[in-house]
């Protein structure tokens, strides 16, 4: 297999590692907004449930993103090694990044921003689940 090839499927790997502790603890999360009678937290309790039946809780919050962590710091380090170019987009993304830090309103604002997009979807989901 092609080195970029096996660090695309490096990529996907940890992401589907990583994948099943972001269900289970978002489910963990949305099963505590609102009575579990009424959706979503119901459809996120049982999730949460099914993952309990497992047994799989160390494998799932701890094996898995471990791996994942690992997997993918080693597909990151590989494929900045290997690239040139890479490696001046990233330095240029770190230094107007770290321009954008030290503004601490512009920070906070784009928080603020995020956060009430992130509360506004889960009333209009609420509102429409009912």
């Amino acid at each position: 297999m092609p080195p970029r090839r096996m660090e695309t499927a490096g990529a996907f790997a940890a992401t589907l590692l990583v994948l099943p502790a972001l269900v289970l603890l978002a489910s963990a999360a949305v099963r505590l907004m609102q009575p579990t009678q009424y959706q979503p937290a119901h459809a996120a309790d049982e999730i949460f449930n099914r993952f309990a039946t497992l047994h799989a809780g160390p494998a799932v919050l701890e094996l898995g993103p471990i791996l994942a962590l690992g997997l993918g710091l080693l597909v990151l380090w590989r494929r900045l090694s290997s690239d040139a170019d890479l490696r001046k987009d990233m330095g240029a993304l770190l230094a107007v990044s770290g321009r954008l830090l030290r503004r601490p309103a512009l920070v906070a604002g784009l928080f603020a921003v995020l956060g009430s997009l992130a509360v506004l979807l889960v009333v209009v989901d609420h509102a429409i689940a009912g």
